[in-house]
C-alpha cells in the first residue's frame, strides 16, 4: 500500500503498486497537502499535513494535521488550523504518534508590518 500528497490534489492510496489510484481524502476542506506520514507499527495510521511545502508565488494553503486510524476512510482534525503549510512530519517507529512536525509557516504572503527605518535629512 502506497500513499501519495499532492498539492491542490488532496491524498491517493494504491494497493496495486500504482497501477490504480483511489482519492481518501476528497471530503476534507482542504486538498493542499504538504505531507503525508505513514505510521511504521502500523500502516493504516496515516497522518497527513496540509498546505504545500514548498514557497512559490501560487502557494496553496491548508488548515492543520489530520489523521486516519483506517487506512484513510475516515479523518480527525488535529489542530494546527493556523498554521498554513505543513511540510515534513517525523513519526515513531514504535509508537503511532505524531512526534514532530516542521516547516509550520503562518502567513506566506501579505502585508508586511511598516518599515521603522527613518529618513536622513
Amino acid at each position: 500500500m502506497f500513499y501519495i500528497g499532492v498539492n491542490n490534489g488532496g491524498v491517493w492510496k494504491t494497493t496495486d503498486y500504482g497501477q490504480t489510484w483511489t482519492p481518501t481524502f476528497d471530503d476534507q476542506p482542504t486538498q493542499s497537502i504538504g505531507a503525508v506520514a505513514v505510521t511504521p507499527s502500523d500502516p493504516n495510521i496515516i497522518y497527513v499535513g496540509s498546505g504545500e511545502g514548498l514557497q512559490r508565488p501560487d502557494l496553496s494553503v491548508g488548515d492543520g494535521i489530520y489523521k486516519s486510524t483506517d487506512a484513510g476512510r475516515t479523518w480527525q482534525h488535529l489542530g494546527l488550523r493556523e498554521a498554513r503549510q505543513i511540510g515534513a512530519m517525523l513519526i515513531d517507529p514504535k509508537d503511532p504518534s505524531l512526534r514532530r512536525q516542521g516547516h509550520a509557516v503562518r502567513r506566506a504572503h501579505g502585508r508586511r508590518p511598516a518599515s521603522r527605518a527613518r529618513r536622513r535629512p
